[in-house]
């Protein structure tokens, strides 16, 4: 959410904030879905997750999210300087100060999906990831004076990929209010509520929201460390995080199968198996876990296993994650450019904030002899990356474009 600039407002600014979170990894060619499940059974209803401590190095990467929501001496100084208005008549006017963060005179903040910064992190850079800045906003609300409560808000996904992992990317927002007062009146306004979210308002509409504990979003930040440091090719780190996530929430579907993910990377496909297993005993429709231990069970030559999980995708989803686009990818290795840019125009409605999406539409552009709309696309690509490393790509490629005549 989280989020990219396709999630971003356009138009008048709205303070709004999106949250992102890497809350599902997937191999390659998995699906993803959202889906409201009941709420858990307690955690010692659980079994022991499958960690496999000696199999990793010790990272020394620290993984605990215990001051994750206290101010720096430097947050606090902001917060007294710019946000503590001395003889407030109510902690409801609080509330305007928080959108201070997000106004253009304000922290000047930037949206950066490079990594998941803490909200300490975040506030010194200036910028920062869904995640961290929501995470930011509740610990400026809360020293406040203020609530500050995290929702999971369904029905608002992103897939992304990179190299050979699939991401789907959850949603979550936060919700700001004064404490309640004795007066009735005043009680009233006072519960008026600020929701932070940079999803356009439109896109929330009708969308279910769910609260979601500090407890659950924490161990939502520590798996999006996992993703990152598996994104990277840091199994270590990888692991201490997804087990520093699965163990701060034991409920939580995500993690076991990120953890899943980095056993398999390892070679560790018995884990892996487990990992994923338990992932669907809390969640029988995570789809990323369907799908992984569907390839898995494929590639050891157990289909009568795979067959019914296969079935059960099949009811769960459409079609494969980026099918429109491997389909478009294939179509321009035969030379089929037509057949190719109808394809990857779908997969670009499907997926509006994926920079490989528009890269390979600039690529169909270049094949049918039309450069002004091969750079249009290469442009939007770079807007739309995250990774530097793409940047540079995008880039380079705009560039030889642009030497050779682009308008």
């Amino acid at each position: 959410m989280a989020i990219h600039p396709m999630f971003t407002a356009s138009g008048r600014w709205l303070p709004r904030t999106a949250l992102r979170l890497a809350s599902g990894l997937l191999l390659a060619l998995t699906a993803a879905g959202c889906a409201v499940t009941p709420a858990p059974p307690a955690a010692s209803a659980w079994p022991e997750p499958p960690l496999a401590d000696a199999l990793f190095a010790v990272s020394d990467e620290p993984v605990s999210t215990h001051d994750l929501l206290r101010l720096t001496p430097e947050m606090q100084a902001y917060l007294q300087q710019q946000l503590a208005r001395p003889g407030s008549a109510s902690q409801a006017l609080q509330i305007d100060l928080i959108e201070q963060l997000y106004r253009r005179d304000g922290l000047q903040l930037r949206y950066d999906d490079a990594t998941t910064r803490s909200p300490a992190q975040a506030f010194a850079d200036r910028r920062g990831n869904c995640l961290s800045l929501a995470l930011m906003t509740a610990a400026f609300a809360r020293a406040l004076g203020l609530q500050a409560e995290f929702q999971a808000v369904h029905d608002v996904e992103l897939l992304d990929r990179s190299a050979d992992l699939v991401l789907r990317s959850g949603h979550v927002n936060v919700r700001v209010l004064a404490p309640a007062s004795r007066d009735l009146l005043r009680q009233t306004l006072a519960r008026t509520a600020l929701v932070v979210d940079f999803v356009p308002e439109g896109a929330l509409r009708g969308a279910r929201v769910q609260p979601l504990s500090d407890q659950a979003v924490l161990a939502l930040f520590q798996n999006n460390r996992a993703a990152e440091a598996l994104q990277a090719g840091r199994l270590d780190a990888a692991y201490a995080w997804a087990r520093a996530s699965v163990l701060a929430d034991p409920a939580q579907a995500h993690a076991l199968n990120t953890l899943g993910v980095v056993y398999q990377r390892r070679g560790l496909p018995n884990l892996a198996e487990a990992a994923w297993r338990q992932t669907l005993q809390r969640d029988d429709q995570h789809l990323s876990a369907l799908g992984n231990l569907r390839d898995l069970l494929l590639a050891q030559g157990r289909p009568a296993e795979a067959a019914p999980i296969t079935a059960r995708l099949a009811t769960l989803q459409a079609e494969p994650p980026f099918a429109a686009l491997d389909a478009g990818q294939q179509a321009l290795a035969r030379g089929d450019a037509g057949t190719a840019l109808a394809l990857l125009q779908r997969a670009a409605r499907q997926y509006r904030g994926s920079a490989e999406v528009q890269f390979w539409l600039a690529r169909a552009w270049v094949q049918l002899g039309q450069p002004a709309a091969a750079g249009q696309a290469l442009q939007q690509a770079l807007v739309l990356s995250q990774r530097e490393p793409d940047r540079q790509r995008y880039s380079a490629k705009l560039a030889w474009l642009r030497a050779r005549g682009l308008p």
